[in-house]
């Protein structure tokens, strides 16, 4: 019997010890109802199944995003949809490029599906900016996928939309696509320009060439993580592959769903500009902690809910368990991104329980009876 491929960071994730100051969440708590408006779901509304999408919905993502909304793809959630993607692109024999350090459930799949993974380096030394000779120099005639996340999970930095078209036009040359997992891009979409750190308009990829497919959904900017839902944007023709793929799997979203989606994207800044508040001021509290930490490094997030840290100290995984067993706080271990000198602390927490958290664990930090709690 075929044994499938695990995510060792999903599993660690849902079965780690429970503590008080949990650092580890990439996602926001949950929007409260009020932001959404008012419901047009009533006691009366039929609860109707639409296989290919609620029309509505569709409608509102192909504005949203610039494109036909023969383009757009429901599923549920973005991981599903980088599922679907690559189940409709991708199968034994062929070839994907993942970047490294990388989110691991985006190497797991293609393994999943039978593909072949090599990686391309985004290094610390240059920002993580993605290196298309890089990339060019791993791609084979096999190769049919690229993989990378805008912002880059799990720092947060962005990629400009000229290096983009360059791996279209790279990818478009080997007859691949590349797939572009912008859930955290989410967080940049509705900031004025002044706002901005990078001025460039925010745009999916998926409306820069037909090479390009994204993916995304509500749960890491809107805290919407509950609906399950998500969608992948693509070139009609390759919509359409992973329309039939979603079909196949039963993996579109429900119709509550959708309604409660369609709500949330009408209400989109009313929504998401709070807990950008929130995330940009515990980036200046990291970015504290990190100058006042002896050996610790970042290169400090362009937007989004994560900071990604190298603490200086060699493997992090002794110092985590010891964290946890014995300062009650838990942080996510970097080499399950490939990295495990790093750190990964999630940045849409409670004020309070970041900064005890960040306490802890500098106390961890420290030689053995200087400064312990």
């Amino acid at each position: 019997m075929r044994q499938l491929p695990e995510s060792p960071y999903l599993n660690w994730a849902v079965s780690r010890p429970r503590v008080t100051y949990d650092l580890v969440p990439s996602d926001l708590p949950p929007c409260p109802l009020e932001r959404l408006g008012t419901l047009s779901l009533g006691a009366d509304t039929p609860l109707w199944n639409y296989p290919t999408g609620w029309p509505p919905l569709i409608t509102a993502l192909a504005d949203r995003y610039s494109v036909p909304r023969e383009s757009v793809v429901l599923t549920s959630g973005t991981t599903g949809a980088n599922f679907l993607t690559m189940a409709a692109l991708v199968g034994p024999g062929d070839e994907v490029v993942v970047e490294h350090p990388v989110y691991d459930p985006l190497v797991r799949v293609p393994e999943a599906l039978g593909a072949k993974v090599t990686h391309f380096e985004r290094r610390a030394e240059v920002g993580y900016a993605i290196d298309v000779d890089a990339i060019r120099a791993a791609m084979t005639p096999k190769t049919r996928l690229i993989v990378v996340s805008n912002l880059y999970n799990p720092v947060g930095i962005r990629t400009d939309d000229d290096t983009l078209r360059a791996l279209a036009t790279l990818a478009e040359s080997y007859n691949a696509y590349v797939l572009v997992d912008e859930v955290y891009l989410e967080w940049l979409r509705d900031v004025p320009e002044s706002d901005r750190v990078n001025p460039d308009p925010v745009r999916s990829a998926a409306a820069l060439s037909p090479q390009l497919i994204t993916t995304s959904s509500l749960t890491k900017a809107f805290g919407l993580g509950a609906l399950h839902l998500g969608w992948s944007v693509a070139a009609p023709p390759v919509a359409a592959r992973i329309r039939k793929t979603a079909l196949l799997a039963g993996a579109t979203p429900s119709h509550p769903s959708e309604q409660l989606a369609l709500r949330a994207l009408a209400s989109a800044d009313a929504i998401v500009s709070p807990w950008r508040t929130r995330t940009m001021h515990h980036r200046a509290l990291v970015a504290s902690w990190v100058a006042a930490t002896a050996g610790a490094s970042w290169c400090a997030p362009d937007a989004g809910a994560t900071a990604f840290i190298n603490l200086g100290r060699g493997d992090t995984r002794a110092l985590i368990d010891r964290l946890i067993r014995e300062y009650d706080t838990a942080v996510v271990p970097g080499h399950f991104f490939g990295a495990p000198e790093y750190v990964r602390i999630g940045l849409g927490i409670e004020t309070t329980r970041l900064s005890e958290g960040l306490r802890r664990l500098n106390d961890a930090l420290a030689p053995k009876g200087v400064g312990a709690t």
